[in-house]
């Protein structure tokens, strides 16, 4: 599985009371290709995700680091793109996550 060929997004949990924090990036089975199959296809921004294989979203790569590690999951940073998907956002409020930011810009949890 390697990472998304056509946005790289990257999600930071940080632990506020160690300072220890995790990065994970978005990932997808694209086999060898070199360009994203969307591109290809010429899918509009949202769609054709079915030709990428099974996606894992930063945010949730990220949450399963950070629990591995026993992490207390406070705060959380997107980088590379403008907004959570519904899932992702979900999934980081079900974590405990109380601090959002995508691009240094806290958002309302």
């Amino acid at each position: 599985m390697g990472h998304c060929l056509k946005q790289t997004v990257t999600c930071v949990i940080t632990d506020e009371s160690t300072g220890v924090s995790v990065e994970a990036t978005n990932r997808c089975s694209v086999g060898d290709a070199t360009v994203c199959p969307r591109v290809t296809l010429g899918c509009a921004s949202g769609e054709g995700y079915e030709n990428c294989g099974p996606p894992v979203h930063a945010e949730v790569a990220a949450i399963a680091d950070a629990k591995r590690l026993g992490m207390s999951l406070d705060t959380a940073r997107v980088y590379g793109h403008t907004y959570i998907c519904g899932p992702c956002d979900l999934a980081l409020k079900t974590a405990g996550v109380k601090r959002m930011f995508i691009h240094g810009k806290e958002i309302a949890r």
